[in-house]
């Protein structure tokens, strides 16, 4: 790492600078989203096991409410029922009767990853849709192209007790005509409703009853999606006032979105989790040192080995060292994907799709698989590299003299939620190759005002989720 990117000349691995990786198009750029398996993943409840934790009044999937209660359609409470939705999260109890009062307001939403946000705002567009209105009632944005894809899916299992609900889904590769969307929700990436909106003029907003921003902490945080968004944001406010706006996200730490927010939507009602109910306290995090690269290749073997665990992310700091990695443990045996900013779409896809069906075991990724991945199999996320924030020259932000001050904190709690998902217990190594390395997980650790054991390499064996 060179002095410009390391102010403090801390030694910190033998990695490539951050901008190895190159970064994906607008619409590409966060977590591959796409889970492709028999059921919607995250409604699977065989494998999240969700009933069980709704019971559990510490968990963030409890409520004391039921769907009957939130005066939904009966038809999405039967739905809601033949899922095995047995009972609101505490985010969906607290959001739902927001989302379809009257008169309507606009909601700021954040609450943990795998505690239902989706559906959240799902169910309230389903409940509030005229199907006699053949017009877009409900416009949603997500940050990639995998997400828009999933929350349609969501949708459509949602809405199978009311057929007469339409969906569209405007993203990459979407075959677009000059004629009219008439579809009740339409979902789509940031570029492709800019599209239809402003340059194909096929998108009307005059009969939107909402707007939705899922991720929008991070959407907000990005410079071209920021951009996209603020024009459809004025665009809507100056064709119908009376569009809501709905923004959701697990974090709203980004400057950009609390400006954003009061901007577009000052009286918004905002609805948050606790910080105690944020899924890092659900998980166990632990710090390895580990002098090198090659001993964190062994640390990660070893873990392997020791710890029994269904499948694992590992993140690493450039594509470089994923591509290196994958190349290292599959000498072991063991089949591994992996996600980059520098692979086709089609090929990530794909490492997703396999990863998902547990074709593969270790999925191996830079940040732009650190949000959004919906795999609820995976209990272990391994930091091969401390995530690391960087200004616009890409040099790390730097505090002050005691405290290095460039950990990414949102990056940590996304990447680390995958593990953990729906209440679930979860476990995150942290290998910290060098002072600088060491002291950034402190740093986190300190931030979330958690505790992590630093263990010794090879003392796996007595560690549990």
């Amino acid at each position: 790492m060179s002095t410009e990117l390391n102010p403090k000349n801390v030694e910190f691995s033998n990695q490539n600078a951050p901008e190895s990786d190159t970064p994906l198009r607008q619409d590409e750029i966060s977590a591959l989203n796409k889970i492709i398996n028999s059921e919607i993943t995250h409604m699977n409840v065989s494998q999240t096991n969700v009933a069980e934790r709704q019971t559990d009044p510490t968990s963030p999937l409890w409520s004391s409410e039921t769907f009957e209660s939130l005066k939904l359609k009966p038809e999405l409470v039967k739905r809601c029922a033949a899922l095995d939705f047995i009972t609101p999260s505490k985010i969906q109890s607290a959001c739902i009767p927001l989302l379809i009062r009257t008169p309507p307001v606009d909601v700021v939403a954040q609450a943990q990853n795998g505690t239902g946000k989706t559906a959240t705002f799902l169910l309230a567009i389903l409940h509030k849709i005229d199907v006699n209105f053949h017009a877009p009632q409900a416009l949603i944005i997500a940050p990639t192209v995998e997400l828009a894809n999933q929350i349609c899916e969501v949708g459509q299992n949602l809405a199978a007790l009311l057929p007469n609900v339409t969906f569209f889904c405007a993203t990459k590769g979407t075959n677009y005509t000059h004629a009219p969307i008439s579809s009740h929700v339409v979902v789509g990436t940031p570029g492709s409703i800019d599209n239809s909106i402003i340059k194909f003029r096929n998108l009307d907003v005059k009969s939107l009853f909402c707007f939705v921003l899922d991720e929008a902490d991070y959407i907000f945080g990005q410079p071209g999606f920021r951009d996209t968004v603020m024009r459809l944001l004025h665009y809507i406010r100056q064709t119908n006032f009376n569009t809501k706006l709905w923004f959701f996200s697990a974090t709203f730490d980004d400057p950009y979105a609390d400006q954003m927010i009061k901007t577009y939507a000052p009286d918004a009602l905002r609805i948050a989790t606790r910080r105690n109910e944020h899924i890092l306290n659900r998980i166990k995090q632990y710090i390895v040192r580990c002098p090198t690269r090659d001993h964190k290749l062994k640390a990660i073997v070893r873990a392997f080995s020791a710890i029994s665990v269904t499948s694992t992310i590992i993140f690493c700091y450039t594509r470089a060292s994923v591509e290196w990695l994958r190349n290292e443990i599959q000498k072991t045996g063991r089949k591994v994907a992996i996600l980059h900013g520098n692979m086709d779409i089609h090929d990530r896809a794909d490492n997703v799709r396999r990863f998902a069906k547990s074709e593969y075991k270790v999925l191996i990724a830079t940040s732009v698989a650190a949000r959004g991945l919906d795999i609820p199999q995976v209990s272990l996320v391994i930091n091969y590299d401390p995530p690391v924030r960087y200004n616009e020259n890409q040099a790390p932000v730097v505090q002050d003299d005691t405290q290095l001050g460039y950990s990414d904190y949102d990056t940590y709690m996304h990447r680390v939620g995958r593990a953990g998902r729906f209440g679930k217990p979860g476990m995150a190594l942290n290998l910290a190759d060098g002072p600088m390395a060491y002291q950034l997980i402190r740093e986190i650790e300190k931030y979330f005002g958690i505790k992590m054991e630093e263990i010794q390499d090879g003392e796996y064996e007595n560690i549990t989720a």
